[in-house]
């Protein structure tokens, strides 16, 4: 079998991953023909095959943004500020299509495929193509926000075994027809930038390091307004210390506990054992309430909330 055999396995892969991209973001998706995007921030997400070898993805930095701000309830926007919530649900999202994309692949295979622990890092652009390596760009045209090019790469050693292994009639979804393009609509320019952090430098590539991020569960569309009629417990915390064993036995009426806080140090207000906010002790109506002095940004706290 052909490098044909293995970009019909590409495409039958991507099908899979348009699916859980259509029940993420709630619009409907489709894949379609597209060209490598043409970007100085390129983000790589790698799938080692435990049989061998690995199936790797490439997508622009500004798309990946837009497709995170969707995630988290967003409109799309590919030149949003990037906060800790876009990439740990770009993360996740991507991990499960990735995931899907290996089952499409595996599905067309007479042998069984199973992937490892996902990758990430990042280009300052398109890598060449190795010798013997495969590589197939489609696209995810997703409704009100246009397409997304993914760029699918196979090396040697996966290549050689997809093209050894797959069935003779690969089933696969058709691929749409290319949407008009509107050149009318100016593309986004230039990188996107890091929230809480510098802008990043020509030498670094100007991508986002999201190997450093943390994988947590994504938020799918409408969870952020769901959330907001949700009770959740809130703990005003006047201070924490650490006692042996001995010592909380020796407890008797009157003893002392000294905490970690001075006198007049703010309180830590509390949800799910994250610090939301900070105040001061005050008397209302004979009851203790406490006066917010110091507050996270809502992006701090919707994600101390996850």
């Amino acid at each position: 079998m052909s490098d044909s055999t293995v970009t019909d396995l590409l495409a039958a892969a991507l099908q899979q991953a348009a699916d859980v991209a259509r029940a993420r973001l709630g619009r409907e998706v489709s894949v379609v023909p597209a060209e490598a995007p043409e970007s100085s921030a390129i983000l790589r997400f790698d799938l080692p095959i435990t049989s061998g070898g690995r199936l790797s993805w490439y997508v622009a930095n500004e798309d990946a943004t837009g497709f995170s701000d969707i995630l988290i309830g967003g409109t799309g926007d590919r030149t949003a500020v990037l906060t800790e919530m876009h990439l740990d649900a770009l993360t996740v999202a991507f991990s499960d299509m990735l995931s899907r994309a290996v089952d499409g692949i595996a599905a067309n295979l007479t042998q069984p495929l199973e992937a490892a622990d996902i990758d990430l890092g990042m280009e300052t652009e398109l890598p060449a193509l190795d010798p013997g390596s495969v590589r197939a760009t489609l696209a995810l045209e997703i409704a009100g926000f246009g397409t997304f090019p993914v760029v699918q790469q196979v090396d040697p050693q996966l290549a050689a075994f997809l093209a050894q292994h797959a069935n003779a009639d690969i089933v696969a979804a058709p691929v749409a027809p290319a949407p008009a393009v509107d050149h009318d609509t100016p593309a986004p320019a230039g990188p996107v930038p890091v929230a809480g952090g510098a802008a990043p430098t020509a030498a670094a590539g100007n991508v986002i390091p999201l190997a450093t991020q943390p994988v947590r569960a994504a938020r799918a569309p409408g969870d952020l307004e769901m959330l907001m009629n949700v009770p959740l417990p809130l703990t005003v915390e006047l201070g924490r210390t650490q006692r042996t064993v001995r010592e909380l036995v020796d407890f008797t009426v009157g003893s002392i506990i000294e905490l970690g806080k001075l006198a007049g140090e703010p309180l830590d207000i509390m949800v799910n054992d994250r610090v939301l906010a900070r105040g001061e002790v005050v008397v209302i109506d004979e009851e203790f309430g406490i006066r917010v002095t110091e507050i996270l940004s809502p992006e701090d706290r919707l994600r101390g909330l996850g």
